[in-house]
């Protein structure tokens, strides 16, 4: 009776849910997954390109004097300095969540598969301009693809991949591994 009334009520719930309570109602339901993962990973925002530059930008100043008596002095070229190290500070996040999770058991699959609700995403991350081996990300009717190392080089389009995810969960109900 209790499972029937569950049955009846969960698709309701997940309608009226965000993708991220979506997300995070699949994540509570991994038994085997690390507890600490899933705490601190699961969820959209945890490892969005965003979030993770947020913090190394600094708020505008109206002007500045540097030492040698000039004005905003080569505010382009450190502009343009932070523009070309902002991958490394979206693979460094990735690579956290991977180093933190990768060896954890099916911790990175299993959050892999609530995040991605097992769908084929590749047109979406197509449109939005993922493409060569990257691509294979997209394609979460697979599974989470076991090469970890290589995401790395797909963390500029992690976002479009992350929104792609989004999108589809927003429209569907959560991933069960009950």
């Amino acid at each position: 009776m209790n499972r029937l009334a569950i049955a009846l009520v969960l698709p309701l719930l997940a309608m009226a849910a965000t993708p991220n309570e979506k997300l995070k109602q699949c994540c509570a339901t991994l038994k085997d997954a690390d507890k600490e993962c899933v705490d601190r990973f699961c969820d959209f925002n945890a490892i969005s390109q965003a979030n993770v530059s947020a913090g190394r930008q600094r708020k505008k100043k109206e002007k500045r004097i540097w030492p040698s008596g000039e004005s905003n002095l080569g505010a382009q070229a450190r502009r343009a300095k932070a523009q070309a190290t902002r991958p490394l500070v979206h693979m460094r996040a990735i690579l956290n969540f991977m180093s933190t999770c990768g060896e954890r058991g099916p911790t990175v699959g299993q959050m892999w598969d609530c995040a991605s609700l097992r769908h084929n995403h590749e047109q979406c991350c197509i449109n939005k301009g993922v493409s060569g081996e990257c691509l294979k990300y997209c394609t979460a009717h697979k599974g989470a693809p076991s090469d970890y190392l290589n995401y790395a080089f797909c963390t500029e389009n992690f976002n479009e991949i992350r929104d792609c995810f989004h999108e589809h969960l927003d429209k569907n109900e959560p991933f069960k591994k009950l």
